[in-house]
């Protein structure tokens, strides 16, 4: 695993690979096509159209939108799966069920750390660096409409103040049956070829003045600035592939 910025200093590696495109465009958080990731606060996932419309893998789907609407609808969606063939027939969510799309990053390594140096104890070094952390998140969160998080990296060396909007009504488009979804288990989930359609459709709504609202009927689909474009034409033997997304976490170079 590897930041998007870290990329240009491996850019002998990922040209062997394959890689043909434009290595600098491709490490930018908020260029194409990283610029169409999100995050479910949990699982990753993309936008795949202009209206708000989002891939990502049938588990995170599970909970909040398939048992949730089970539950409303009295059907049995882990059996027939679930398909919307209109905006109005899309199921909301359970409440809590978030999209969150990164607007900010910022290096705030300096005013993370300040006055850290001169602490008495690891404990009083803990105290300071959080009461730092606090101060950064209460100013960047502007509105209700965003989140803000200060995220350590490699072990404390440098920090990072991510500002995420926070889609609050995400609603269900698709997903396949649990003998698709979760065809395999764990076992054939970290096997290639794959088998199972581990993948399902939600749609992202705001209001109609594109503020971020709870679910209501008024509202209206997300125009994401940015999407993928699904290619019909699929992969081939010696293409490149990387995939793009927000792991929960990664030791890599704490490992011996």
């Amino acid at each position: 695993m590897w930041e998007p910025s870290q990329l240009p200093n491996i850019e002998k590696d990922i040209r062997a690979a394959g890689f043909k495109g434009n290595i600098k465009k491709f490490s930018d958080l908020f260029e194409h096509p990283l610029s169409a990731m999100v995050s479910l606060g949990g699982c990753s996932a993309a936008f795949i159209s202009d209206s708000g419309l989002i891939a990502t893998n049938y588990h995170c789907v599970e909970g909040s939108y398939l048992q949730f609407n089970a539950k409303r609808m009295e059907e049995d969606l882990f059996k027939t799966g679930f398909l919307a063939r209109s905006l109005d027939e899309e199921a909301p969510s359970a409440p809590g069920a978030r999209v969150y799309i990164t607007k900010e990053s910022t290096n705030v390594t300096a005013a993370v750390l300040e006055g850290a140096s001169q602490a008495k104890s690891e404990n009083d070094r803990y105290k300071i660096i959080q009461s730092n952390r606090k101060e950064l998140i209460k100013g960047c969160e502007t509105s209700e409409e965003f989140q803000c998080e200060v995220r350590s990296f490699y072990s404390g060396e440098t920090y990072q103040l991510i500002k995420k909007m926070i889609i609050k009504d995400v609603r269900l488009v698709y997903a396949p049956p649990q003998s698709i979804g979760e065809y395999g288990g764990e076992v054939d989930n970290w096997m290639y070829p794959r088998h199972t359609g581990d993948f399902a459709l939600l749609r992202a709504y705001v209001s109609p003045e594109n503020e971020s609202k709870e679910y209501t009927e008024n509202n209206v689909p997300y125009k994401s600035e940015d999407f993928l474009k699904v290619s019909k034409k699929g992969v081939k033997e010696g293409d490149f592939v990387m995939i793009a997304g927000y792991p929960g976490r990664n030791n890599i170079y704490t490992q011996k």
